[in-house]
């Protein structure tokens, strides 16, 4: 049980930072086409 609800987390904090990313690539896209 203590796994499951650790993985959870970790998967979350991670998606978390993928969308940070994909928001700054997606702003620098802007930038460059504007």
């Amino acid at each position: 049980i203590g796994g499951k609800s650790q993985a959870p987390a970790k998967f979350k904090y991670r998606r978390i930072i993928q969308f940070i990313q994909y928001g700054i690539i997606k702003e620098r896209g802007k930038t460059l086409l504007y």
